[in-house]
C-alpha cells in the first residue's frame, strides 16, 4: 500500500512514493552490481547500499509538482580490491 505525506492531506501512514522510488533506486543499484561483477567475473562477496534524497522546497526543481533535488547513494563492497570497486561503480553510474 502506498500512502502520501501528511503535507499533502494524507494520513502518512504508509509507505510514501518518494520512500518506494528511493527504495527501487537502491535496489537496482545492488542488482546491477552484481550483475556486472559476476560477468566479469569480479569476487564481489556482498553489497550494502544507503540512499539519501534532498526535497529543497525553497529551490523547486519544477513549480507544478514535488521533485527531489538530489539523490546520494552510498556502496559498501566487500570482496572487491578499491580499483575493481570503483570500476564497477563507475560501470553503475555510467549506466
Amino acid at each position: 500500500m502506498i500512502d502520501g505525506p501528511v503535507q499533502n492531506g494524507c494520513p502518512g501512514e504508509e509507505v510514501t512514493p518518494a520512500e518506494l522510488f528511493l527504495s527501487g533506486i537502491a535496489a537496482c543499484g545492488v542488482e546491477l552490481l552484481q550483475s556486472f561483477a559476476k560477468a566479469d567475473q569480479v569476487p564481489l562477496r556482498g553489497v550494502s547500499v544507503e540512499i539519501d534524497g534532498t526535497l529543497d522546497r525553497g529551490n523547486p526543481v519544477r513549480s507544478d509538482l514535488s521533485v527531489l533535488n538530489s539523490v546520494h547513494l552510498r556502496f559498501n563492497l566487500r570482496g572487491v580490491t578499491e580499483a575493481q570497486g570503483a570500476a564497477l561503480i563507475q560501470r553503475f553510474k555510467n549506466r
